[in-house]
């Protein structure tokens, strides 16, 4: 018998609770019968009919049908077409009677108990694959063959595939991993792991990553399904109305280039005004329209393109000739609403005055709270604004917006360098968590993300002493809100008293472009905070012993501000400091920037 050596892989991490729930709940679902298929055969079978599913070959060859044709199960009466005409009946017929996501998976896993975990994932391929094939071959052959194009009519197909290229190609980068991933389970059912002395740990916590793996492919082939069925029911809706639908409501004009804004940047727009408690109550109050601008006298395809995917699924309404806009209403817009190519939202009033000449950073930074979006609203929103903290997450992120605005203390950290993360990672589970100190730690990353950000998010799990994670596209808005933030206070100086804000925004959003790793601390409704670069991060979690025991009487920030920036003075400074009352501040403590001596509180009147 051979002897294989094995090392620890941190990759193999112990299942969460939830995930030996779920474990469970497969195994009691799979009881193999002992039957025999090839997997690797239909697996081919499978990859052949995606191929030409996704190239512009659509011929077979003779030898690849009779090689295709000739797979079947061993040990059974069945042929593959009845597993995969149930699966079928699984993904897309049972698509609109209303069951949640799990149980449909569920159901599919348990149809599927008899076979091994292989054979269930390359059966669940075949079924979305037969599909897929099925609607690019009808698609591809409907405007040269009569037969063909009937089928589309009656399959109710798409007759113009513009519009549904992002959720095609989203959609074969699915099946693109989901295939990646069966392959890799298929390779390991064929191992000779009994005749092989292994780590019995190692073994066993692969096949739980196999477990999920099936459960995972299942899972995604049921949201496959969903789209594939979806592309007959969407159908490209353009109504025409006439002006006096905007009557009485406050009009955003929403004008850029065709392309838009960025992906990330037009996500959190929408999301800030259609994703909002408030917007029931301000349903009909005001409305968007859409007004590209070219730099050119003609529209490109690229452009065209564009503004035709944009028309068919932006919740906006759009002008119905944009290609038509006249000369003199392109000059007006650049030069009375100083439109310079970069997108800007002009809000009108219910009574036809321009309120806001650009309320784009009002509407990312406050979404529909914001109504109607005029540019005295923004300047009376930054006289409330006191919170670096509740300000650059409110809106993102529920859960942590509920321990901001509980007065938690807060410490956000970010940058790629891999070794300073997990180095920051140790040293805080030694110190501050170890003895039991509340503290909210949230990973944001960097503002562009890198490989290197992707791969610490998904090792969170095990690594990350967080204990409210954000996801990828929360951390996207966090950044591009930074932006807002900055642009929105600068047009705001001296008529609010946010420099502390200003100053914690810029800080981030300049450390964001260093190589190294760093740490803002903050009690969550407070003004005050303390910004670290990478060497500092350690010096302060280092420097634990000397700090811990004056967190009750200075507060987490104030102990170690303290201890960082001891009293340069021996005796007190007399400084004094007047700001604008702020009822957050309240039993708060407050340091001197002179003597960085805590500093006595009292109240003027005037």
């Amino acid at each position: 018998m051979n002897t294989v050596e094995t090392s620890a892989d941190p990759a193999c991490s112990t299942p969460s609770v939830e995930e030996e729930i779920l474990i469970r709940n497969l195994l009691i679902s799979h009881d193999p019968d002992g039957r025999d298929l090839d997997s690797d055969l239909l697996l081919q079978a499978v990859k052949n009919v995606l191929h030409f599913a996704t190239s512009s070959e659509t011929k077979l060859d003779t030898a690849e049908r009779s090689y295709n044709s000739q797979i079947e199960e061993v040990g059974s009466q069945k042929f593959i077409g009845d597993v995969v005409d149930k699966i079928l009946r699984e993904l897309f017929y049972k698509h609109h009677h209303g069951e949640d996501l799990q149980t449909r998976t569920m159901n599919l896993l348990d149809l599927l108990r008899n076979f091994r975990w292989n054979e269930k994932m390359v059966f669940i391929l075949a079924g979305l694959a037969f599909s897929y094939g099925e609607f690019w071959l009808v698609i591809r052959l409907c405007h040269q063959n009569p037969l063909a194009g009937s089928i589309s009519v009656l399959k109710q197909f798409p007759s113009d595939l513009k519009l549904f290229k992002p959720r095609l190609k989203a959609l074969s980068c699915l099946i693109g991993k989901m295939m990646e991933l069966t392959e890799h389970v298929v390779k390991f059912d064929s191992l000779p792991i009994s005749e092989v002395k292994m780590d019995p740990e190692l073994v066993e916590t692969t096949k739980h990553h196999m477990y999920l793996a099936v459960y995972w492919v299942a899972r995604s082939a049921i949201k496959g399904s969903s789209h594939i069925a979806d592309l007959r029911a969407v159908k490209p809706k353009r109504v025409h109305v006439g002006i006096s639908k905007f009557k009485d409501k406050v009009v955003i004009l929403y004008i850029s280039k065709p392309e838009l804004l960025t992906p990330e940047d037009l996500l959190f727009l929408l999301h800030q005004m259609y994703n909002n408690p408030h917007i029931s109550k301000l349903e009909g109050s005001y409305e968007i329209i859409y007004i590209p601008i070219l730099t050119s006298t003609s529209w490109s395809d690229s452009e065209e393109q564009n503004y035709d995917l944009v028309s068919n699924f932006l919740p906006w309404y759009l002008i119905r000739k944009p290609q038509r806009l006249s000369s003199a209403a392109m000059t007006f817009i650049k030069q009375e609403w100083n439109y310079e190519e970069e997108p800007i939202s002009v809000v009108i009033d219910n009574k036809g005055s321009v309120i806001n000449l650009n309320a784009i950073d009002t509407m990312k930074i406050w979404g529909s709270e914001a109504y109607p979006f005029s540019a005295s609203l923004e300047e009376e929103l930054w006289k409330f604004e006191k919170s670096t903290f509740l300000l650059m997450f409110n809106g993102i992120d529920p859960l942590l917006t509920d321990r901001i605005r509980e007065g938690r203390n807060v410490c956000i950290y970010g940058g790629d360098n891999v070794r300073w993360i997990r180095e920051f990672q140790a040293k805080i589970e030694e110190t501050i968590l170890s003895k039991a100190l509340q503290l909210e730690i949230v990973y944001v990353g960097k503002r562009t993300l890198t490989s290197l950000v992707r791969n610490i998010l998904l090792a969170e799990t095990q690594y990350q002493p967080s204990n409210i994670p954000i996801s990828v596209t929360n951390i996207q808005f966090f950044w591009t809100r930074l932006d807002s933030i900055r642009r929105s206070i600068l047009r705001q100086r001296n008529k609010a008293n946010v420099d502390h804000i200003l100053q914690d925004v810029s800080w981030l959003l300049e450390i964001d472009e260093s190589a190294t790793g760093w740490a803002m601390l903050g009690d969550g409704t407070s003004r005050d905070t303390l910004r670290l670069r990478g060497k500092e991060v350690m010096e302060c979690l280092d420097m634990f012993p000397k700090w811990q025991g004056n967190v009750s009487k200075w507060g987490l920030v104030g102990a170690i501000r303290m201890a960082l920036e001891p009293p340069s003075t021996p005796t007190p400074c007399g400084h004094s400091e007047t700001i604008p009352f702020d009822e957050s501040l309240l039993g708060k403590n407050l340091f001197c920037n002179q003597c960085k001596r805590p500093m006595k509180g009292f109240v003027t009147y005037e």
